[in-house]
């Protein structure tokens, strides 16, 4: 229901009120449930309540919000379309198993050693792997939160089928690609610098998850200079190349997982977690630049990028200063210098049109006139 309605809203290009339900909302809710119903006295069932009030309450806004561009006595009323409805199922044939194994892979590492370690090495296994693994997807708001926009966005251009439409295709797939390459690496930098500092706040048995997070970490970034690759072929209207896209990736980390984990436990896993997420999204990247001739990679990727790199290390400096102050200082400094470097891209790295697209924020740190 929530997938359904929130879509529906994101393909009238409104974005900013998806954004907010899928991930601040529905995420953050999680959190703050989980954590009371935990004080509550719940321990293992208080994550499944957590879970399931998060998305009820995601539903209930997504529908509250879909009323705002849609008529729901339409939604009764209006006549039954054989057409559509064999042009939506022909769709969903193939886009299920695709999106089947995304969650493959999240969770397939977590089955494999399960199998391949047995007894507590299996299980302390899992435990590092799954602490490292939802630490780093922080890093996957910068591209989900691009695809959600580039999307709809793609899509309707595609239709178009003019000149016009495919320079306008081109031009969104740089703006994104360009955007989150610059966006997530001060924030990759700052998590990584400050891993180890993160994990002791829970327990120091979590200190071994710090090589996990690494890598983890580094794989969403290398993801991330993909750009929205993956979205771009599930939009452009090949309906195969998704599936393909999923199973070489799958493949590629059942393969590393299964000769990996044996030897080197959680960290195994991670590489072959981080190698599949890479196969899946730069087999579709390079079929947007050979089979759809669209080149995310412009000239206007280098200054924006150039500055966020030495931003990012001028900032990481504050938390090298910070050193002999102790992890919770660590922890504090960390995410303020990595929205000083955010500052500083989108003042002295982005043009302001781009600085503009970014909404309120861009126009604040960037204004035209600068």
């Amino acid at each position: 229901m929530v997938e359904v309605l929130t879509s529906s809203v994101r393909a009238r290009r409104k974005f900013g009120p998806e954004i907010r339900i899928r991930i601040f909302y529905e995420q953050g809710l999680r959190i703050v449930a989980g954590v009371s119903f935990f004080y509550l006295g719940f321990s293992t069932f208080g994550i499944f309540y957590a879970h399931f009030f998060s998305v009820a309450t995601a539903a209930l806004l997504a529908l509250r919000l879909v009323t705002k561009f849609y008529s729901l006595k339409l939604l009764i009323t209006i006549p039954f379309s054989s057409r559509v409805a064999r042009e939506m199922a022909s769709f969903a044939f193939l886009m299920a198993p695709a999106n089947l194994i995304k969650r493959l892979n999240s969770e397939l590492p977590v089955i494999l050693l399960n199998l391949l370690l047995t007894g507590g090495i299996g299980a302390s296994a899992v435990a590092l792997y799954g602490v490292g693994r939802r630490i780093a997807s922080v890093l996957q708001v910068f591209r989900q939160s691009f695809e959600y926009v580039v999307a709809p966005f793609a899509s309707y251009q595609n239709a178009k089928k003019g000149a016009e439409g495919r320079a306008r295709l081109v031009e969104i797939y740089a703006f994104s690609t360009r955007m989150i390459m610059a966006m997530i690496i001060p924030f990759a930098v700052m998590l990584l610098a400050v891993r180890k500092d993160f994990l002791i706040v829970f327990t120091s048995e979590f200190d071994a998850a710090a090589s996990v997070l690494l890598v983890l970490a580094l794989g969403r970034v290398l993801e991330a200079f993909s750009g929205p690759a993956a979205a771009m072929i599930e939009m452009l209207g090949h309906r195969t190349l998704p599936l393909i896209n999923g199973l070489l990736g799958i493949a590629a980390m059942a393969t590393l997982v299964v000769f990996l984990a044996p030897t080197m436990g959680a960290a195994g896993a991670a590489i072959g977690a981080t190698v599949g997420l890479n196969v899946t999204a730069y087999a579709s990247l390079l079929e947007t630049i050979f089979i759809y001739d669209l080149m995310p990679y412009r000239k206007s990727l280098i200054r924006p990028f150039i500055t966020t790199v030495i931003a990012t290390l001028l900032s990481v400096s504050l938390i090298h200063f910070a050193r002999e102050l102790g992890e919770g200082a660590r922890l504090a400094i960390a995410p303020v210098a990595a929205f000083i470097a955010l500052s500083v891209l989108i003042r002295w790295g982005l043009e302001p049109e781009d600085a503009d697209a970014l909404g309120r924020i861009g126009r604040w740190l960037r204004p035209k006139n600068k």
